[in-house]
């Protein structure tokens, strides 16, 4: 029996790896306009947008089954920042980055969806003090969240200003069904966003502990 659930594991990642990447001839395969991120080198390929009109993954925007192309994206698994999975957070991690941990990606620029699907982001670090606007996303510009966690015993985030777990600043946003926890600090602080901004949100709530200026204006 052991035996049966290891190859079934080990047969489930191997499928997972042959989908993820940037060799894929399809990155919506359910057709619903959302790309699909498998894998945290996906999820890190975002940050090259820099219009609406760019969205898609590793350059390709044409690799969607709609006519109008994709809106947004969808993660298809839980994703971990302890890459490793020897249950720490330390240079042998994949965005570890000498200590500073993930860089935030900023949307300032374009809208899109970014549906978690039920999934969870685990054990987000982030130590940047320096930096204005920090979290997974930096500034999110019009931005629809929803169905996300962010969680796990190594989530710490420390920014300049404006400072949240999944945004440090979003602006003309929808928010729903998000939750959050760990530790964040700064000025203008908040569990889930540092600063927001014409935004709706429901069914969202962080048990996140929160040192700085709390909250920034229209943080939550």
């Amino acid at each position: 029996m052991i035996k049966k659930i290891l190859l079934t594991s080990l047969i489930s990642l191997a499928a997972t790896q042959a989908l993820a990447g940037d060799n894929r001839k399809n990155f919506d395969t359910n057709a619903n306009g959302l790309i699909e991120i498998y894998d945290l080198k996906d999820l890190n390929a975002l940050r090259s947008l820099t219009t609406d009109e760019e969205i898609g993954l590793y350059g390709h925007k044409e690799l969607c089954v709609p006519a109008g192309g994709c809106v947004g994206y969808e993660l298809m698994n839980d994703l971990d920042f302890d890459t490793n999975g020897d249950g720490k957070l330390d240079a042998k991690d994949t965005y570890w980055n000498k200590g500073l941990g993930w860089l935030p990606i900023n949307t300032e620029n374009f809208a899109l969806e970014f549906n978690g699907n039920g999934h969870v982001i685990k054990n987000l670090m982030i130590n940047r003090p320096n930096l204005k606007n920090v979290g997974l996303f930096g500034i999110a510009q019009g931005v629809v969240f929803n169905s996300l966690g962010i969680t796990g015993p190594f989530v710490n985030i420390r920014g300049g200003k404006n400072v949240g777990i999944l945004a440090g600043n979003l602006n003309y946003g929808t928010v729903y069904s998000v939750f959050t926890t760990g530790y964040v600090e700064g000025e203008f602080v908040g569990g889930l966003f540092g600063q927001t901004y014409s935004t709706s949100i429901q069914h969202v709530f962080s048990t996140a502990s929160v040192i700085g200026n709390v909250p920034g204006p229209g943080g939550i």
